[in-house]
């Protein structure tokens, strides 16, 4: 297992208990958007999502992998357009997770989806070809930024055929901010009791 310090958010962050949560990370609900002030979204390390066990004695955070955050990043986009245009925002983040990762002589590959229990799929591999496989990604993800397409068509749909898509009706996380807020004060309560 992989274990990482929890991340605080700034100390102006306690002043404001509708927008950030314990931790000074933003509260959001499932498109993203804090409930409390509309015009403000969060992606990726900064916001609050609920602990991922509630009965765990320890704490343990929802992890936030690059292509989580991909996904984030794709509905807050959509849902600011949305809002341009006079529209409701309603596009929600899949949530999914894959990660090539280095582990010296090899490496290993996962991906979830939805990134949180229950998942649909659910797959890992480590060896050697895990990490040439995390070593072309490499290559080709500098060959997006050198072509400026970092976004390409192909690689959205080869995504689809494994069960990847950036955006769908997945409901993870909290539906409001109010509940996240609940969901955090029954973790503290049972942390407590231990």
């Amino acid at each position: 297992s992989v274990m990482i310090p929890q991340f605080d958010g700034p100390g102006v962050a306690s002043s404001n208990d509708q927008l950030f949560g314990p931790h000074g990370m933003v509260k959001i609900n499932k498109k993203c958007q804090n409930d409390a002030y509309p015009n403000i979204f969060g992606v990726g390390v900064c916001v609050h999502i609920p602990p991922v066990d509630r009965d765990c004695p320890v704490p343990c955070g929802a992890p936030k992998t690059g292509y989580m955050i991909e996904t984030m990043g794709t509905a807050v986009a959509s849902n600011v357009a949305s809002m341009i245009q006079g529209e409701k925002p309603s596009s929600i983040p899949s949530l999914g997770a894959l990660c090539l990762t280095d582990f010296g002589d090899d490496g290993a590959v996962f991906m979830a989806v939805p990134q949180m229990a229950p998942r649909n799929i659910n797959w890992f591999f480590r060896g050697v070809p895990a990490k040439l496989a995390k070593m072309a990604f490499e290559k080709y993800f500098m060959f997006k930024l050198r072509t400026g397409d970092t976004d390409p068509y192909y690689e959205k749909y080869m995504l689809h055929l494994i069960g990847l898509n950036r955006l769908d009706d997945f409901n993870s996380l909290p539906t409001s901010t109010k509940e996240a807020d609940q969901e955090e004060e029954l973790r503290i309560r049972l942390k407590q009791k231990n």
